[in-house]
């Protein structure tokens, strides 16, 4: 997957942790978040629940797959894979044989941003996976079979992917949109073969940290149980990352990018100037964006889809990033009608940006994203303990969630036309997968 389509799916995910998706406010509420910090000086938020079976430990280390250096992109993700494929004293084998015997399982993902994991455990039961996933952290056996093995792997789905036109697209896309920012690098299936065991050593010693750790904990374990756990997890990792600030990215609005392929469907995006993640102006660029492609009821899809029959839906979304943003809007339609559809996407937006925007509308969005985007976002534990990290890496405070309210009931029509106006005025970059029809 290339970074863009990873950092659009993460900015799905993402919003909700600047107001678009954790709204079950009263499940909030209902369980309240304390911060604990261990004897080694481990910090981590908890929302303990007695009454839950399960204990669910997010977390995650900052420096993804932008760190990687040039000619040996794919280092950080492979890096991941292999966590663990055997650790210690225990190879590949030994490993899950033990790891399989707990019931449990844990998981590490890399993304353009960071290194997450997770596990999830049956009260009662913690002692043994806890000691094989400390294991894994501390002390990764990266052998060279697993290594090529893992290789392959990776190989094999970037062979893959060069028969997918839309990731294709994506990396079209990049190179034109980023330029020489690591945004535009990709992995290569030489890349991959030329990282060397040293290279993902040196890259987990420079990534596991505890300066770079963001730990989020959910279920039945209390404060006092959790300090031991955390030191035993990771109170032993190295205090300081070596981690490189990466400079936000400069893109080139404007440019027109187009994959061909042959296929019925054209994917159409539209790609604006955003906000940066500490903006306060982030509430008031949810309500816009909710309202023009935020579903059934917004904008764009009334007029791509009940108005024109054009598709079957079309989205608006933010994506809130570290000093820089982004407006992503998505739709597809059938090949022949692509320039249609385009123009009226481009029309939807240019009419939000001269302030054609209702005081209806704003209403609906707010009591939309007030309400219930995602009634689910905090209904399993594992998607709370994945909600701590998100709201402690993008520096919110801990009562965020009962603000919520607050911060929406304070945007105003005047604020989103506002924010529509700086943002949307732009001409945006574009993306087209699939035939043109003119």
């Amino acid at each position: 997957m290339n970074k863009t389509t990873n950092r659009i799916f993460s900015a799905f995910r993402g919003v909700l942790v600047c107001g678009t998706l954790l709204l079950a406010v009263q499940t909030a509420r209902a369980v309240e978040i304390e911060e604990v910090v261990s004897p080694k000086g481990v910090k981590a938020w908890l929302m303990n629940d007695p009454t839950d079976q399960m204990i669910v430990i997010s977390f995650s280390f900052n420096g993804g797959s932008l760190q990687d250096p040039q000619g040996k992109e794919g280092l950080t993700e492979l890096m991941s894979n292999l966590l663990d494929k055997g650790a210690g004293d225990l190879d590949r084998d030994a490993f899950a044989s033990r790891l399989y015997a707990t019931g449990t399982s844990f998981s590490f993902r890399a993304n353009s941003d960071q290194v997450n994991g997770s596990i999830r455990l049956l009260k009662g039961e913690e002692k043994e996976p806890l000691e094989l996933l400390a294991l894994a952290l501390k002390a990764p056996r990266f052998d060279q079979d697993d290594i090529d093995l893992a290789k392959g792997v990776m190989i094999a789905a970037l062979e893959e992917a060069k028969n997918d036109p839309d990731e294709q697209g994506w990396q079209q896309f990049n190179k034109e949109f980023y330029g020489r920012h690591p945004l535009a690098a990709i992995a290569t299936p030489e890349s991959v073969q030329g990282i060397a065991r040293e290279d993902l050593v040196a890259r987990h010693r420079a990534l596991f940290a505890r300066s770079n750790l963001t730990v989020g904990v959910a279920g039945n374990i209390d404060r006092e149980e959790l300090t031991k756990v955390l030191d035993e997890l990771f109170g032993d990792l190295p205090e300081t990352a070596e981690v490189e600030p990466v400079p936000a990215p400069e893109p080139r609005f404007g440019i027109s990018v187009h994959q061909p392929y042959d296929r019925p469907q054209t994917s159409i995006a539209l790609v604006y100037p955003g906000l940066s993640r500490e903006s306060p102006e982030i509430y008031a660029a949810n309500v816009l964006t909710n309202l023009l492609g935020g579903g059934m009821t917004s904008r764009l899809f009334r007029e791509l889809r009940e108005k024109r029959g054009l598709t079957y839906g079309a989205n608006a979304f933010n994506d809130f990033e570290d000093g820089w943003g982004l407006i992503y809007v998505s739709t597809s339609t059938r090949a022949d009608s692509a320039s249609e559809a385009m123009k009226m996407a481009e029309t939807v937006m240019k009419q939000a940006a001269e302030g054609d925007i209702s005081q209806q509308e704003v209403d609906d969005a707010k009591a939309f994203l007030k309400g219930s985007v995602v009634i689910g976002a905090l209904d399993s534990t594992s998607q709370i303990a994945r909600t701590l990290v998100s709201l402690q890496r993008n520096n919110r405070p801990i009562d965020y969630l009962d603000q919520l309210n607050d911060l929406y009931d304070a945007v105003t029509i005047d604020d989103v036309k506002a924010i529509a106006a700086k943002l949307l005025s732009s001409k945006p970059a574009v993306l087209v997968v699939g035939r043109e029809d003119g």
